[in-house]
Order: structure tokens, then C-alpha cells, then sequence
């Protein structure tokens, strides 16, 4: 922790980043099934998963955030689930600063190769 009355009120623990394994599908069904969504969604699938890994690093709190965010767009536009494409819409903001620097990199990756 970073700052020195937090860390002396708290222990730190560390958390493994997740991969793409059952119990990230898992994670995700659970979340699915409680997100307020009129449709089914998305979040079961292989390549939805594969897209929340690329874009948190498999960072659980990166991955709350991140399907948080998408959920509320799936409420504001109407489309009620999410979808791979939910990922990769021009209005989506990510939710932290790392995760928007990571996508820029990603992207710029794309352009030079």
C-alpha cells in the first residue's frame, strides 16, 4: 500500500491474476447472473473472455470495473446484454487510468505492425 495510515490499519494481500481458466468462466457466469440485464449475456463465451484478459491483465479489480462499465453502456443504449462487441464500443470509457494506457499501447501496437 502506498499510503503509510492505511497500510498500518490493514494487512495487504496479494491476489494472483486470473487466466483463462474454468474458474474464470465461473467468475464470469456469476456475474452474469446477477447483473441487472433484461438479455442474456455474453460472458460465458471463450472470446469474451479471452477480450476481459487483454483488456485487465487478469486483475480482479480491473475485471469488476471493467464489466461494471459495460453493463451500465448495455442499460444507457438499450441493447440489455453483453456482448464481445460491448468491448469495443466507441463509447466505452474504461474505468482506470491503467486500463486506458494499456488499451493506447495495445492499439499503437496494432498500428505499427
Amino acid at each position: 500500500m502506498t499510503d503509510p495510515q492505511l497500510a498500518e490499519r490493514f494487512e495487504a494481500f496479494h491476489l494472483k491474476r486470473w487466466s483463462n481458466t474454468q474458474q474464470l468462466a465461473q467468475l464470469l457466469a456469476s456475474l452474469g447472473s446477477i447483473l441487472p440485464l433484461r438479455e442474456p449475456s455474453q460472458l460465458g463465451s471463450a472470446a469474451v473472455r479471452r477480450k476481459v484478459l487483454d483488456m485487465t491483465d487478469g486483475v480482479t479489480v480491473r475485471i469488476f470495473r471493467l464489466i461494471e462499465t459495460v453493463a451500465v453502456e448495455a442499460v444507457r443504449t438499450g441493447t440489455e446484454a453483453i456482448t464481445l462487441d460491448s468491448f469495443d464500443g466507441d463509447n466505452l470509457v474504461l474505468p482506470l487510468v491503467a486500463m486506458a494506457r494499456r488499451s493506447e499501447r495495445r492499439l499503437q501496437q496494432q498500428a505499427s505492425s
